[in-house]
């Protein structure tokens, strides 16, 4: 399973060709996603590892999001074994810092009308946001890929937050 702005590197490929065939239900592969045109380590922004190579009849997905019922983000789970595969996912989902906050903007909206808003959900939102964006930018690296580090950690803890405001705002 691949999105439109993903393509596979040349090992992986080679290793799904080698893979033996019947030896899992599944295969783990590593995704790496590039920010403004280069890969970002940031933690949760790559070196993710997604299945994404498995047996249609013992596979599902599933909804993996901020808020509520909204259909973004979703993973697939695989009743059975499941192995990892070298080579990687090259996910270039952000080309500019515009289609970043774009994407951003439709998809804190998408989520926030999947809640239901209040103050307490906001200000808990704040709380784990404050402690998220340090946290990010030292634990997980950030400050390794410069700005768009710094970037991609700052949005990454306000998501969450955005998500709540948009949801109180909302009728």
């Amino acid at each position: 399973m691949l999105d439109a702005d993903e393509t596979l590197t040349a090992d992986l490929c080679h290793a799904i060709e080698a893979a033996p065939d019947g030896a899992f239900d599944g295969y783990r592969l590593r995704r790496i996603t590039s920010y403004c045109g280069r890969p970002i380590s940031t933690a949760g922004w790559s070196n993710e590892k997604l299945i994404r190579l498995f047996r249609t009849d013992r596979a599902q997905v599933a909804a993996h999001s901020v808020g509520g019922g909204a259909d973004l983000h979703e993973r697939w789970l695989v009743d059975g074994t499941v192995g990892d595969l070298p080579g990687a996912i090259l996910h270039n989902s952000y080309p500019t810092f515009a289609s970043y906050r774009e994407k951003f903007g439709r998809y804190t909206t998408i989520e926030a009308n999947g809640i239901r808003g209040s103050v307490g959900g906001l200000a808990k939102s704040i709380a784990i946001g404050v402690a998220r964006l340090p946290w990010s930018i030292v634990r997980y690296s950030g400050w390794r890929d410069g700005w768009r580090g710094i970037l991609v950690a700052g949005f990454s803890a306000a998501y969450p937050i955005v998500v709540q405001w948009k949801a109180l705002r909302s009728p």
